[in-house]
């Protein structure tokens, strides 16, 4: 009898998963700012910086923010041009996309990220007023 209490003990440890077994859970923090008309032009992925652009969106991320990702909505509903950089270096940093980052992308914690809209043509329309967004999250 005392085996099989002791069997049964051992096998109810083995069984029972730790508390250091849960995946983590993903977090979100969002930023959002409104816009209204473009910065610059986005053309071949050539980006003309303009410096105090109004139509501006950049925050840093905190403390377990791994990822970032970023969209423009604008109110006529179509996809609008946008470019994500750092703002401590554009020109080297500077990305076009079109309505949005197709997946978040890896960031380090305390690194300073913006997006602005852009007029480009080969995205949908003109950006005309909207919604810039980043998210940002400890996990893809």
């Amino acid at each position: 009898m005392k085996r099989y209490i002791a069997l049964a003990a051992i096998g109810g440890l083995v069984m029972v998963p730790s508390v250091s077994d849960a995946a983590p859970k993903r977090t979100e923090r969002t930023v959002t700012v409104s816009y209204t008309g473009a910065c610059q032009a986005g053309i071949d992925g050539a980006n003309a910086g303009i410096n105090g652009c109004p139509n501006t969106l950049a925050d840093v991320a905190k403390k377990g923010e791994a990822f970032v990702k970023f969209s423009a909505t604008d109110a006529t509903g179509q996809k609008v041009g946008l470019v994500s950089y750092d703002p401590a270096d554009y020109g080297s940093t500077a990305t076009n996309y079109c309505g949005g980052s197709p997946k978040p992308t890896k960031i380090k914690a305390g690194k300073e990220i913006g997006i602005r809209t852009i007029i480009d043509p080969t995205c949908g329309a003109i950006p005309t007023q909207g919604t810039l967004t980043l998210t940002f999250s400890n996990l893809p």
